[in-house]
């Protein structure tokens, strides 16, 4: 099983990119909601349609371990805080002091 550092950025308040999880492409999507004050993440396909929008990237959970799509990647995605303060990744230090990171499936 490896483990795969998401190329997460805070620098800016919202973007995108593809990446290749297990063989299959996606279009992540990060945005900073103000009005939350976290870090959002939408998970849509190659052909960049939504499979699941708006979650939340809090620490110390499996993201999307609550959605139970077969098209969503199979493994998990996880919030690290280097800090050791086991919090959410705030607006100015995500992809630094916070890491997001997938875990490939042992399936």
């Amino acid at each position: 099983m490896a483990i795969i550092e998401i190329p997460v950025r805070s620098d800016i308040p919202a973007y995108s990119f593809q990446i290749t999880l297990e063989g299959t492409v996606f279009t992540l999507r990060f945005r900073f909601n103000t009005r939350l004050d976290r870090w959002v993440m939408d998970v849509n396909d190659v052909d960049d349609l939504p499979i699941i929008t708006g979650v939340p990237l809090l620490y110390g959970l499996p993201l999307l371990d609550r959605y139970k799509l077969s098209n969503l990647p199979l493994g998990q995605f996880v919030i690290i805080d280097e800090t050791g303060e086991e919090r959410n990744p705030p607006r100015d230090s995500f992809g630094e002091d916070f890491k997001l990171l997938y875990k490939e499936s042992t399936t």
